[in-house]
């Protein structure tokens, strides 16, 4: 399950097993909720279906990191192992599931959706720091709009995904690996 309405897990499973990379023993499907308040009532659902609770992959920006100890604290609680977090899978603190992704994709992205008179490029992003609280800040020096425009993320998301071409540095793809034998146990 994903916290957010955005098809990268889908993409990094389908890359993971294209290339050889990762054979699921049982099917993943991944329910895009909106946002983490979204989770809990559809883990309801899946509970009674399957008898059985769902892996729940949230951000680790601070309302994910809320969300994580209300479901560690409740549905959880016996299968906090089953609530899994960005930040053990892309190394940063407070990331969030954009944080998975190829950055210099993610950034050509952004800057092709929403152009400035700058724009913004790889140079111009740190990237041992959690790209989305980036991409605001650009947007909010240059007047994007992003504040009043919340579905970016998800436009974002599908424009990274029709521009993915499957090439991935090994490091990043050993730590989507990682993240899906995690879902495997």
């Amino acid at each position: 399950m994903s916290g957010k309405l955005r098809p990268y897990q889908t993409l990094i499973k389908n890359h993971l097993v294209s290339a050889g990379k990762f054979q699921p023993k049982k099917e993943i499907v991944f329910i895009p909720v909106k946002g983490a308040s979204g989770v809990k009532p559809v883990v309801s659902i899946l509970q009674g279906a399957q008898g059985e609770l769902p892996f729940t992959l949230l951000d680790s920006d601070s309302a994910g990191k809320q969300f994580q100890q209300n479901l560690k604290n409740g549905f959880y609680q016996s299968n906090k192992e089953m609530v899994l977090e960005t930040d053990i899978y892309c190394g940063l603190t407070g990331s969030e599931i954009e944080d998975l992704m190829p950055l210099e994709l993610l950034v050509d992205s952004f800057d092709r959706i929403f152009r400035s008179e700058d724009g913004i490029t790889i140079n111009d992003v740190d990237a041992s720091k959690p790209i989305v609280p980036q991409l605001k800040a650009f947007g909010a020096a240059n007047e994007l709009g992003l504040e009043e425009n919340t579905g970016w993320k998800v436009e974002l998301s599908a424009r990274v995904k029709k521009r993915f071409d499957g090439q991935v540095d090994a490091k990043l793809e050993k730590s989507w690996v990682t993240m899906f034998e995690a879902m495997q146990v």
